[in-house]
């Protein structure tokens, strides 16, 4: 079943990659095989304003990984996860259109698609993806 997960990030700086600050962990399944699709959209069931999809970690986009010996949060014993790795850069989100320049966010719309090898495609999660516009670094 889908959750809602509401989540904010800097304008001018990326969000998520390889400091693991936005993984998501999906237990007893390995998902390193997925397909991933998560649509950012101006507003709810309107135009994206951009889309990851599969990449390397390192890289704009969604990488995937299982990791047999991940422990479950509350029991501690091995389960096993797949952890899943979003990485914006920094470019992409200063190339979003800014609706409403008097604001200091700009609020769009997230829904995470997966496609589970040999499964049906399903909604991970959705929610507001609020971008921080900030100071700019000189």
């Amino acid at each position: 079943m889908a959750f809602e997960l509401n989540l904010a990030a800097f304008r001018h700086a990326p969000w998520g990659g390889m400091n693991g600050l936005a993984d998501l962990i999906r237990l007893d399944n390995d998902w390193s095989g997925a397909v991933f699709t998560w649509a950012f959209a101006t507003s709810a069931g309107g135009p994206n304003a951009f889309t990851l999809s599969n990449a390397p970690e390192g890289s704009q986009g969604i990488s995937a990984s299982y990791l047999a010996g991940y422990a479950h949060p509350t029991s501690g014993e091995a389960v096993g996860g797949t952890v899943i790795r979003p990485q914006i850069d920094q470019v992409t989100l200063e190339a979003v259109l800014d609706t409403a320049p008097r604001d200091d966010k700009i609020t769009l719309h997230h829904t995470l698609y997966v496609t589970p090898p040999g499964e049906p495609k399903r909604t991970l999660c959705f929610g507001k993806f609020t971008i921080k516009k900030g100071a700019v670094s000189q």
